[in-house]
């Protein structure tokens, strides 16, 4: 090998501990967009028949706390408001369905980064925020109203949806559907 690519090997290197501790140099950002993940990042995912939740719901929760950040500094007039308010949606049913999951397994819902009560939260502050934004832009922005209520409905829908995992939540699992869930079979 020659001293470049044993260098640029290192810079990768480097690079992915960077990530996994949680900090990035600028130039690591433009670095790790196009190398190829090693397999020490992909190899729990692809050895494992039972997926890990409660790592997957971390990974989820680490970059959707950067989208929920954003929406809330973003004006509801934007369309970037309703693509980030959208992005959140599927990580609200992304960490729901991890929730769920762990009940359905018969384990305890500890050491997961939100718990049904947050997401709750999120879900709240999203559709208060697109109802704030249809009253506003009714008459005035009828394209921009139209998109904030969608969203507000589909945040609505997600809103029920939350309480009823919330009471599914609290409803205690026998062992045969802690087995069935293991496997994937359903009643």
């Amino acid at each position: 090998m020659e001293f470049e690519d044993l260098m640029h090997q290192d810079m990768i290197r480097e690079a992915f501990l960077g990530l996994e501790n949680g900090h990035l140099m600028p130039w690591d950002k433009d670095l790790l967009s196009c190398s190829p993940l090693p397999e020490s990042i992909t190899q729990p995912y692809t050895t494992r028949e039972v997926s890990d939740v409660r790592e997957s719901m971390r990974l989820t929760y680490e970059t959707m706390t950067v989208w929920i950040e954003e929406s809330k500094n973003e004006s509801y007039f934007s369309k970037r408001f309703i693509q980030l308010s959208r992005m959140i949606m599927n990580g609200v049913t992304t960490m729901g369905r991890g929730l769920i999951t762990l009940h359905a397994r018969g384990e305890e819902p500890g050491n997961v980064p939100m718990s049904v009560q947050d997401l709750i939260g999120v879900a709240s502050y999203q559709f208060r925020k697109s109802h704030l934004g249809v009253f506003q832009t009714m008459r005035s922005y009828p394209e921009i109203s139209g998109r904030l209520m969608m969203n507000q409905i589909g945040w609505n829908n997600m809103l029920m949806r939350l309480f009823k995992t919330k009471e599914k939540l609290s409803e205690p699992i026998n062992a045969e559907e802690s087995v069935n869930a293991e496997f994937g079979m359903r009643n």
